[in-house]
């Protein structure tokens, strides 16, 4: 962006556990509305249980870098250019 004459002013990854839900999903091959698969519940047990420990929030923040659903990027023109 900068190449292009941005001035990125903020960034912020969010999302990995839906990113990895959504594999999970995809591989339970059941409807989306339907949460009963075990692999899905776990899951979400799981993530729960995690963000729940001392360094849960801190975890999820390195994970949401890592592999974000959703990457917003707050820029404005440069004057610069």
């Amino acid at each position: 962006m900068e190449s292009q004459g941005f001035e990125v002013l903020r960034e912020h990854r969010i999302g990995f556990f839906w990113s990895l839900r959504m594999a999970l999903f995809w591989a339970t091959g059941r409807d989306l509305r339907d949460n009963s698969h075990p692999l899905m519940r776990d899951w979400d047990r799981t993530w729960n249980t995690l963000l729940d420990t001392p360094d849960g929030a801190r975890i999820k923040k390195g994970l949401d870098q890592i592999l974000p659903k959703n990457h917003l990027i707050i820029a404005r023109k440069s004057r610069r250019a």
